[in-house]
């Protein structure tokens, strides 16, 4: 499975584990070139990391900034997910 939740972030999973990956650049092959941003258990767990990675890199400079963000990024998540999560 490999789902694009933006532009240059992606959920890939193996039988194993989820992974969220951050695309930095292009290899001399013209390949992307991914930094791993997590590894998770399960897709709950996936998607609560993407949330806290999204948190982590905002620029929000108050409160009510991040609780917009965060209600935006959810609601993102809801129409990947088509409105299972």
């Amino acid at each position: 499975m490999s789902i694009t939740l933006e532009i240059g972030i992606i959920l890939t999973s193996n039988e194993n584990q989820f992974t969220l990956k951050k695309e930095i650049g292009v290899d001399k092959k013209g390949e992307i070139i991914y930094r791993t941003l997590g590894y998770y258990s399960d897709l709950d767990h996936a998607l609560n990391g993407y949330v806290k990675y999204k948190t982590r890199v905002s620029e929000a400079t108050t409160l009510q900034q991040v609780i917009n963000e965060l209600q935006a990024l959810r609601n993102h998540i809801n129409n990947i997910a088509g409105g299972i999560k």
